[in-house]
């Protein structure tokens, strides 16, 4: 009688561990896959955000005239730097960022689209809304994306916003 308790009880732990831990440690590496393709997917949007900066540097006028220096394209690097920061402490993918100019009382505007969890985006924007981009919505659009969600957000920055 006891033998057979045992070997029940053996029977339903060996049971358990194959329905609890086997499918939890493929759901970690599945996790993991996941992080490590958002953090190159970062890292390569880095990268090719310092080239287009780079690219972008001194432009010179047609006209031959003096070289345009930092001071009016500091405002859109440090938003786009801002920006790229929020992005880059939450789990979202597929960014696309673009920061141009805007008439006042707006100094930038700023389009961005991302995919990612509902739990990450909605963070995401209040993070642009409240930390230092301290962005101002203009259009925020939620819609599904192959199991996840996609965010569309126009907004801006006020003249005179750090």
């Amino acid at each position: 009688m006891i033998r057979a308790i045992a070997a029940a009880l053996l029977l339903a732990a060996g049971l358990a561990w194959l329905g609890l831990v086997v499918p939890a440690r493929s759901d970690r590496a599945a996790a993991q896959d996941d992080f490590a393709r958002a953090r190159d997917e970062r890292q390569r949007l880095r990268r090719r955000l310092a080239a287009l900066e780079r690219r972008a540097g001194p432009r010179r006028p047609a006209a031959g005239g003096p070289v345009a220096q930092g001071p009016p394209d500091e405002p859109a690097a440090r938003l786009r730097r801002a920006v790229l920061d929020a992005v880059g402490q939450s789990a979202v993918s597929n960014v696309r960022l673009s920061v141009s100019t805007a008439r006042a009382p707006a100094s930038l505007k700023l389009q961005l689209a991302a995919e990612g969890r509902f739990a990450d985006l909605v963070p995401l924007t209040g993070r642009l809304v409240s930390g230092p981009p301290r962005l101002v919505v203009e259009r925020l659009r939620l819609r599904p994306a192959d199991g996840l969600v996609r965010a569309e957000l126009d907004g801006f920055q006020l003249a005179g916003e750090p």
